[in-house]
C-alpha cells in the first residue's frame, strides 16, 4: 500500500506533464485541421495549365538548337510533371489505410506499449530541485 509521501507530486513535475499534454493535444489539433483541409481542386488545374504552356513556349525556343530531339524532351518533361501531379494526389491524405499513409496504428501500439512500460516503474519520490528523496 502506498504512503501519503508516496502519492505526493511535485509542483514541477505536475506542470511537466500538463505542459506535455497541452503540446500533444495541440499537435492533434494540427493534424485534424490539416487532413480536414486538404489541397483545392484548383491547384492541380493550374498547375498542369502552367506545365503545358510552359512546355509548348519551350518547344518553341529549342526546335532550333535541339532539332527532332525536341519532341522527346518535351514528352519526358511532361511525363515528369504528371508524375508530379499524381503523386501529390495520391499522398494528398496521409492518415488513411493506404500504402503511402503514415502507420499510425503502430506509432500508437508502441506509444501504448511505452506508457504501459512506464507505469509499471518503482514509484522513487524525486524532487526536481534536489534530486532522489530519501524516505528514511
Amino acid at each position: 500500500m502506498q504512503t501519503s509521501s508516496e502519492n505526493r507530486s511535485c509542483p514541477a513535475q505536475l506542470k511537466s506533464m500538463e505542459d506535455s499534454i497541452r503540446d500533444m493535444a495541440i499537435s492533434i489539433g494540427g493534424l485534424i485541421r490539416l487532413k480536414s483541409t486538404g489541397l483545392p481542386t484548383a491547384y492541380d488545374s493550374f498547375y498542369q495549365t502552367a506545365g503545358l504552356i510552359f512546355l509548348v513556349m519551350a518547344s518553341f525556343a529549342w526546335s532550333p538548337d535541339m532539332g527532332w530531339y525536341t519532341p522527346p524532351t518535351a514528352g519526358v518533361i511532361t511525363l515528369v510533371f504528371l508524375l508530379m501531379t499524381k503523386i501529390g494526389e495520391f499522398m494528398v491524405d496521409p492518415f488513411g489505410n493506404d500504402m503511402s499513409d503514415l502507420p499510425l496504428r503502430k506509432y500508437c501500439k508502441v506509444t501504448e506499449i511505452q506508457i504501459k512500460s512506464i507505469m509499471r516503474r518503482e514509484r522513487i519520490p524525486y524532487d526536481l530541485g534536489v534530486g532522489p528523496i530519501d524516505e528514511d
